[in-house]
């Protein structure tokens, strides 16, 4: 599993290319946390994210 910092240098050089870049991580990363666990991953986020 990457560190924030490399998640956030991926999610800025994908967003030169693809808008949705920041939503595309995010599902990526849990679904892989989903399949190492072998068990549903729940994400809660509140407005925190309502400015992005």
């Amino acid at each position: 599993m990457p560190t924030w910092s490399e998640i956030l240098s991926e999610v800025s050089n994908l967003r030169k290319s693809d808008p949705n870049a920041l939503d595309n991580v995010r599902r990526r990363y849990l679904k892989e946390l989903s399949n190492y666990l072998q068990k549903p991953v729940i994400l809660y986020a509140t407005r925190w994210m309502d400015n992005l």
